[in-house]
């Protein structure tokens, strides 16, 4: 799920020293304490996925990148859960209360959840007409109506499983928005947290671009020529490196940060492109 690593690259390409403009604060490095740099930031539990990748940046840009990672990787856990409860709803389970002669268990039925299965039956009646012989009549008519209400009752069971099942659909759903949101986030995080570093360098190309246009030109660059198959292909809300499904995606990134890159920042690219006399300063290697 996380950005490749020459990220920092990109940016300096699409940066230099950018004038100021209206982004919001990045993450930024780990502040230094006495003048000392720094410690790296430990990673212990769900972050230790991320070991590998935080170990091979410079210590400057660690700390956003375990930022901005931690709350994917929280989200995808809980995802992973859900993905579990949906997959106990699509099963089955033992009905004990109707036994099969041939096998002597329970017959196999579609899954219904405990707390729906175990359901009181909310009808009964009084003990004195079931005890009573003098209103045997009335007595029958309430069994007939009790079976009835006991038929309506697993009905309402199964018609509750169903519920539960596109519930639990819609809360996976609504995981994987959030996870996509957070995804957006990050390379957004991680973008400014690479130009913030690159800033400070004292070889950084002049550019037109605000900071916020700096940030979505290195996004856009990464995306096309850093990220590969198995990046798009793992993202559970891409789920495929087809380039119609990228670009799709790329739209909605850009309605998720209100960026329109081929009307605001590809023109000035255009513009640097043909004034610049070096080749490739505008693009990642």
């Amino acid at each position: 799920m996380s950005p490749p690593t020459d990220l920092e690259a990109t940016a300096n390409h699409r940066n230099g020293t950018a004038p100021t403009s209206a982004a919001k604060p990045s993450p930024g490095p780990p502040a230094a304490v006495d003048g000392k740099k720094a410690k790296p930031p430990k990673l212990t539990g769900i972050m230790t996925i991320i070991k590998p990748l935080v170990a091979s940046q410079p210590d400057d840009i660690q700390t956003t990148m375990v930022a901005t990672a931690k709350t994917m990787l929280t989200t995808e856990r809980d995802i992973r859960h859900r993905l579990e409860t949906r997959r106990r709803l699509d099963g089955t389970y033992e009905d004990k209360n109707d036994v099969d002669p041939t096998t002597g268990k329970g017959r196999q039925k579609p899954f219904i959840p405990g707390n729906i299965r175990k359901a009181t039956m909310p009808l009964n009646f009084s003990d004195n007409v079931q005890n009573d012989s003098r209103c045997a009549e009335a007595f029958s008519e309430i069994t007939t109506t009790m079976e009835t209400a006991r038929i309506y009752h697993e009905e309402w069971k199964r018609k509750m499983a169903t519920l539960a099942k596109e519930i639990a659909a819609s809360e996976l759903k609504a995981r994987m928005q959030f996870q996509f949101s957070e995804y957006c986030s990050a390379n957004i995080d991680l973008a400014e947290g690479f130009l913030e570093v690159s800033m400070h360098e004292l070889d950084a190309a002049p550019t037109v671009l605000t900071q916020n246009e700096v940030v979505h030109a290195a996004i856009k660059a990464a995306m096309e020529e850093s990220y590969d198959a198995k990046h798009w292909e793992n993202l559970r809300f891409t789920a495929s490196s087809d380039k119609d499904v990228i670009n799709k995606f790329y739209k909605k990134f850009q309605q998720r940060t209100g960026i329109n890159y081929d009307a605001t920042i590809q023109p000035k690219l255009n513009a640097m492109e043909r004034d610049s006399d070096v080749s490739g300063v505008l693009h990642a290697d």
